[in-house]
């Protein structure tokens, strides 16, 4: 089961998930700026006590989200025993993007990302901290996170956080009984319109198309959309199935 994932632009910044999503998914919450840090927030303590559990690594107790608790732990395991983790800088942070109280809130609020190899960049560790053009994880670790429902910042297009793992597909149970399949990961074909339609629009643009943003599934996204499909070997149904939503991550 995969999430649908929404590529969000501000100031330069890509999202994986747009902040209506990581409300959706993971559960809406009230907050106030921490007067003690920058960019830090405080959380309803009630939407913590629900959703915030702690789990068991190699590298101590982090806590992060119930619903990803179980494919997070999966994938640091693994990629710890495979010699591909040198440190985790956090799971679950209340705090917006890079710290900044002008941006969105970071998916470390929801407890659904995670900072792995924090100064582990291109320079090697101990250097200038994993993050911009210095972005660099090992292949065996991004293939391991996208297995496990993660995307690596170091793939965006822009500001590269090469020490950044987001979650954007909830595995085998994880997702709620009270959400569908279609909540995050929605069928679209000619005649869909909406945020999701811009999201596939950006996407294919991304891929060298040249779709106007509209919101509209018309004849040229169809068009679009049925030659990536056609590039990536997969059925052309000119509809977003899950592998064509894979692709146009992967891709």
């Amino acid at each position: 089961m995969e999430t649908k994932i929404q590529r969000n632009k501000f100031r330069g910044k890509a999202l994986s998930l747009s902040q209506s999503q990581l409300k959706k998914i993971f559960g809406a919450f009230s907050y106030r700026e921490n007067p003690r840090r920058r960019g830090a927030i405080i959380i309803d303590p009630e939407w913590v006590r629900r959703n915030i559990v702690s789990i068991d690594t190699p590298f101590g107790r982090f806590p992060c989200h119930r619903l990803v608790s179980s494919q997070m732990k999966a994938f640091i395991d693994r990629a710890a025993a495979e010699n591909l983790i040198n440190d985790i800088g956090g799971i679950w942070v209340p705090r917006h993007v890079l710290w900044n109280p002008a941006k969105p809130l970071s998916g470390h609020a929801f407890g659904c990302d995670i900072d792995i190899n924090v100064d582990d960049g291109l320079d090697g560790p101990g250097g200038k901290i994993n993050y911009g053009a210095n972005s660099f994880q090992p292949t065996p670790l991004i293939g391991l996170a996208t297995e496990h429902g993660f995307e690596w910042g170091g793939a965006w297009r822009s500001a590269k956080d090469g020490m950044h793992f987001s979650c954007i597909r909830l595995i085998g149970d994880a997702i709620p009984s009270n959400r569908s399949n279609s909540d995050v990961l929605p069928l679209l074909k000619r005649g869909s319109r909406g945020e999701s339609v811009k999201d596939l629009q950006r996407r294919l643009n991304e891929k060298g198309y040249r779709l106007v943003v509209d919101g509209i599934f018309g004849p040229k996204t169809a068009a679009a959309l049925a030659n990536w499909q056609k590039r990536c070997n997969l059925r052309r149904s000119a509809q977003t199935d899950p592998q064509t939503w894979a692709s146009l991550v992967r891709g």
